[in-house]
């Protein structure tokens, strides 16, 4: 487990916060099916650890499928350096089958425009802006909450927000989620630049320094565990996040007529097409600034 953790880590695919979870799922395996030697673990035991889980009756079937994901993941590795088998093939709880597009809920845009009027009334910065900034750019929360105000420029004479891996404490979910996004004329009228000049003036380097880091969650954490809290106040019901404001804005523009590529291309959705993500250029500022307009509510 622990040689598993270091090569991940060593190839920058886990993060801290995906060191600790899988850290915590595999001291829960031992602590179900025992301290076994790799080769002893079978059928029967990682049967014995789903049964587990099914018995206690406390976590929803999509938790006990990442569970399951990740001891798969081990095993594989394991199947390969110690010549053990993967028994964890085929244990996956099968849910009915729900469409890619509704596995997510996208909110309305009578519930943005009722966020983003209760948000005009917010004191605080990040609960001011966070609001705005999910609504027009589709940017997840963690990458907008981590922004330095160097990740402000201009690029092709238009303002836009890089969203990047630039700083020892900013990570993003994958290769493809760097991306600029030309900053929405709305976000501009409700004086975002001001803003971020304001923060500068004041010797802060970063747009929300209200926000701790933590090593596991990176800057996220605060600003979730707020919304979490303020989605309740507006009475949004379960699976309606702040992801669901980029759920939204996509179900938006491709009922635009906006093409996948160029969409993915804004919110950092890889295209799953080698052509373009592995020898495709980025999408000129020029290029997006009409998909960044077409979002309005």
């Amino acid at each position: 487990m622990e040689s598993f953790i270091r090569e991940k880590t060593l190839a920058g695919a886990w993060k801290p916060k995906e060191v600790s979870i899988n850290r915590t799922v595999f001291a829960e395996l031992k602590g179900v099916v025992g301290d076994l030697p790799v080769t002893q673990f079978r059928f029967e035991e990682a049967l014995a650890y789903k049964q587990h889980f099914l018995e206690e009756g406390r976590l929803s079937a999509s938790t006990i499928n990442k569970k399951l994901s990740k001891v798969g993941h081990l095993m594989q590795w394991a199947s390969v350096h110690y010549g053990a088998v993967n028994p964890m093939e085929g244990l996956a709880i099968r849910n009915a089958k729900v469409a890619p597009r509704d596995q997510r809920k996208a909110v309305s845009e009578r519930q943005v425009r009722q966020m983003l009027r209760l948000a005009a009334e917010q004191d605080r910065s990040f609960k001011r802006w966070l609001p705005l900034l999910g609504a027009y750019t589709g940017a997840r929360i963690g990458e907008l909450s981590q922004l330095y105000l160097d990740d402000f420029v201009v690029v092709e004479g238009h303002p836009c927000i890089h969203i990047r891996q630039a700083k020892p404490d900013q990570t993003l979910k994958t290769a493809s989620s760097e991306r600029v996004i030309p900053i929405h004329s709305q976000l501009i009228k409700a004086g975002l630049l001001q803003y971020v000049e304001r923060q500068l003036a004041a010797g802060h380097k970063r747009l929300f320094p209200e926000l701790r880091y933590s090593e596991v969650n990176g800057y996220g954490h605060a600003s979730s565990m707020w919304f979490t809290k303020f989605r309740a106040k507006m009475g949004w019901g379960d699976g309606e996040t702040f992801h669901s404001l980029r759920h939204t804005l996509v179900t938006q523009l491709k009922r635009k007529g906006f093409g996948a590529d160029i969409v993915g291309g804004l919110v950092g959705h890889s295209t799953g097409s080698i052509t373009f993500d592995r020898y495709g250029k980025a999408f000129l500022v020029s290029d997006l600034l009409p998909v960044v307009e077409a979002v309005g509510y």
